[in-house]
């Protein structure tokens, strides 16, 4: 067999982006976003497949990109595209796997199913996707499921998507909706652990950035429930961390949580990102860079993993770097509040008036503009009559707005009034309120850092973190515990299934039916699905796309210079020797002779 290049090495990677709403009802949006969701969690099962996380995904959720610029955006050698059109109880889901780097079409197809085979056409769907990468770019092992149902109960299930849907919108009046949603599934299934987490995560949420503790101990309790339903849950591992770090500024027992989840999947960036915060938290830089990298490999264009970066170089007051990662954060989501926060402050500390009145002319609450200008006069040692800061702190305590509870430490720290600033600096962190978690690394505070009082308060625990351990190892774990490639075939096995194969193709020609696909030569051949994958791509240097196909162009060459059939176009010679389209074929041809499959009949015809 002549080498053709390896598909054992090949880039066996995929984007899931959002699939479009085609129902009547715009509200069903959550629904299609839901099952995008599910899919792109049942390829993270699948070991040796690189998939985007959600974060990425989502950001190109209404955009008409090009495939192709997609593709070389987030590094991905596939784009999984589709339609969800959920009616009464039937659903239409048409999906189609599309290459980045020619934009052809690998596979699509259309199921439609009763709602109630969700799980399972989700299942069916992820299954299919993963087989298709799998043919065309190389071995991956494959479980036979990728997606398990968590709930009997449909409208519990249908519940937390919509609950989900709000979550995920990170701002306080869907989060209030989402915990609403979340108690109504739970009132369904008390046996669906999915919705204990949602709830727990939306009271940590609210409780830590809004002071207050009581939500944080509602949180605890809700994800104790779902823990126990579903001890295994990586999510339920990382809401349990995320309590453990903002309930309690526990560093050490939220990074052993974090940790977990990242074991139990290792694709799942938020846990890299929790722990990125974490070390922020202890003034580790280089460790939080470390964590957020590995969110950013597997979530490439993510305003939040973006915004944590930013947000790593302004706490370790390096705010020009700063500044690039929060407009790019920005640029991805232009709604995103967090880097509008630092954004400001990066400039003023920068010293950079001109900059900052631009950014302060974008901004549309005149308050914030107010706190900014005068921020910026204090910090150059311009002290305006002091009434100004009585007056701004009034307003501020008068609003009491949980994304700004920070500013009144700042002016108060600027203006001078230094026993102000430390007493609400204690009390933020005696009520652990989430915008003080960074609190050893404010900027303008310096001049409180050396009081006694401060050294005492800003001591970390005895216990801390470990240090970063190795993601390369917990990426492959899984395949090196379960399937080393000495279980696969001894060398003897693998020669004698190597021939009866190629026995097959020769006998019987099933490469001839342009629907072959690896699962179906596997059942001739008796063999696992996943045995015949390894089999033929560490033993050929081919993906299963590339083994098959050289078994059609011999079959077309053979064919071609028959007498017999000189009636007959090359094209159809080709159909006829199970090549499924012209592109595939005309290019498979050209990548194995150097020549157009026209060039080589005329040199080879007598």
């Amino acid at each position: 067999m002549k080498e053709v290049e390896s598909g054992f090495t090949s880039n066996k990677s995929i984007v899931v982006l959002p699939f479009v709403n085609m129902s009547t009802d715009p509200e069903n949006e959550y629904f299609s976003d839901g099952i995008t969701e599910e899919i792109i969690n049942a390829l993270t099962r699948v070991d040796g497949l690189k998939v985007i996380a959600r974060t990425s995904s989502f950001a190109y959720k209404g955009k008409n990109i090009d495939i192709r610029t997609i593709g070389k955006k987030l590094g991905v050698s596939t784009v999984l595209e589709g339609s969800v059109r959920k009616s009464s109880q039937r659903v239409r889901i048409t999906a189609q796997l599309i290459r980045t780097d020619d934009a052809t079409h690998i596979w699509s197809e259309n199921f439609d199913r009763e709602l109630s085979d969700i799980f399972i056409v989700q299942d069916e769907i992820s299954l299919l996707i993963a087989d298709k990468i799998r043919e065309n770019f190389g071995h991956l092992t494959i479980t036979d499921h990728l997606v398990d149902a968590p709930t009997e109960d449909l409208d519990a299930y249908n519940l937390y998507l919509k609950a989900r849907f709000l979550h995920l919108k990170w701002a306080e009046v869907p989060l209030q909706q989402a915990i609403q949603l979340y108690k109504a599934s739970i009132e369904k299934d008390p046996t669906f652990a999915l919705p204990y987490f949602g709830l727990a995560y939306c009271f940590t949420l609210i409780g830590a950035w809004g002071g207050k503790p009581e939500l944080l101990q509602m949180a605890h309790d809700f994800a104790k429930k779902g823990m126990a339903i579903d001890k295994e849950s990586f999510l339920g591992h990382f809401v349990m961390g995320a309590i453990k770090y903002w309930k309690d500024w526990d560093y050490q027992g939220g990074a052993e949580l974090y940790e977990k989840a990242i074991r139990l999947n290792p694709h799942f960036t938020e846990g890299y990102d929790g722990m990125a915060e974490i070390m922020i938290n202890i003034g580790r830089f280089d460790e939080a860079l470390h964590y957020i990298d590995k969110s950013l490999a597997l979530s490439p264009n993510s305003a939040n993993h973006f915004y944590t970066k930013g947000a790593i170089y302004f706490y370790a007051k390096q705010y020009e770097e700063a500044l690039l990662w929060f407009h790019k954060s920005l640029a991805v989501d232009s709604t995103f509040p967090h880097p509008k926060i630092k954004i400001p402050l990066c400039y003023i500390q920068l010293n950079d008036e001109e900059k900052l009145n631009g950014f302060i002319h974008q901004t549309e609450n005149q308050f914030d503009a107010t706190v900014l200008r005068h921020l910026y006069l204090l910090k150059q040692g311009n002290v305006p009559d002091d009434s100004i800061t009585t007056a701004l702190l009034a307003k501020e305590k008068e609003q009491q707005r949980i994304s700004l509870w920070v500013w009144p430490y700042y002016l108060s720290i600027l203006s001078g009034r230094t026993i102000e600033a430390f007493e609400r600096l204690k009390d933020a962190i005696s009520k652990k309120i989430g915008t003080y978690a960074n609190f050893r690394h404010f900027p303008f505070s310096e001049s409180i850092h050396d009081l006694d009082e401060f050294q005492s308060i800003s001591q970390l625990p005895k216990k801390s973190p470990g240090t970063a351990f190795s993601y390369e190892n917990v990426m492959h774990k899984k395949t090196l515990d379960i399937t080393p490639e000495t279980s696969f075939f001894t060398l003897k096995e693998a020669e004698d299934y190597l021939s009866l194969s190629e026995k097959l193709m020769t006998e019987k020609q099933p490469y001839l039916e342009s629907s072959l696909t690896l699962r179906s030569l596997a059942k001739m051949l008796d063999l696992h699905p996943n045995r015949l994958s390894w089999l033929i791509n560490k033993y050929t240097g081919k993906n299963f796309k590339e083994y098959i196909n050289y078994f059609r162009l011999e079959a077309f060459k053979s064919k071609a210079l028959e007498p017999s059939n000189s009636h007959l176009s090359l094209l159809g010679i080709a159909l006829d020797s199970g090549f499924n389209s012209k592109s595939v074929f005309n290019d498979y041809f050209k990548k194995v002779e150097g020549i157009t499959p026209r060039e080589w009949v005329k040199q080879h015809k007598i």
